[in-house]
């Protein structure tokens, strides 16, 4: 059986090599620890961190108390899985590193909605469940490079605008639903539907809506 080191073989060289030799042993076994410290603190320092809405209310996005680890930014992917019916809205620009909207708990009936009235950048994957909506509402505008993939609704209300380098990609069980009527809905978003769409007027509208399909990202 091949010995592991220190060799009994070193033990008959005593003297300055062996010291040498224990040495650089202990050094080089010291540096790889540290390369590996170092290289798990980098890790640490980069891995995406989460944070979860707490409020069964509702409320605005950017408001700290409503998560329990802050309000979401480049560094943090943001949960909205609390059960119930409630909705997030998103009023002044805002930026995610992720987003899960929705659960799977088969108790929960409830719908939660993320109503976006400002610039939303989503930077990393999002997944909208069933039982959700992803409402953009006048000026509100989903951009960035990240996929957001809708399992529920995603409603486009006149105004709305997407666009960045990501993709929103309805799954088949979700739908896209906009509302037409003195207003421009604008994709410059790379749009994926394998669900429906259902396009209908404002109430007591006739003409003047437009949806306007331009390049995407």
């Amino acid at each position: 059986m091949r010995e592991a080191l220190p060799v009994v073989k070193l033990d008959a060289v005593r003297g300055s090599v062996f010291g040498l030799d224990v040495i650089f042993a202990y050094r080089f076994r010291m540096t790889i620890m540290g390369v590996l410290f170092i290289t798990l603190i980098a890790s640490v320092s980069h891995a995406q961190q989460t944070t979860r809405w707490i409020n069964p209310n509702g409320g605005f996005w950017d408001v700290a108390a409503n998560w329990d680890n802050g309000v979401p930014d480049s560094t943090k992917v943001a949960v909205i899985d609390l059960p119930g019916t409630y909705t997030v809205t998103i009023i002044s620009n805002a930026t995610a590193a992720g987003l899960r909207l929705g659960n799977d708990d088969p108790s929960d009936t409830g719908t939660k909605t993320l109503q976006v009235r400002a610039s939303f950048t989503l930077n990393g994957d999002g997944l909208a469940k069933s039982r959700t909506v992803v409402a953009l509402f006048g000026g509100g505008t989903l951009t960035g490079s990240g996929t957001l993939r809708v399992e529920g609704e995603l409603r486009l209300e006149h105004g709305s605008i997407q666009e960045g380098s990501g993709v929103t990609w309805v799954a088949p069980s979700g739908k896209v639903t906009t509302e037409l009527g003195g207003g421009t809905t604008t994709l410059r978003r790379r749009l994926v539907n394998e669900g429906s769409v259902e396009i209908g007027l404002l109430s007591g509208t006739r003409s003047g809506g437009v949806l306007r399909l331009g390049q995407g990202g």
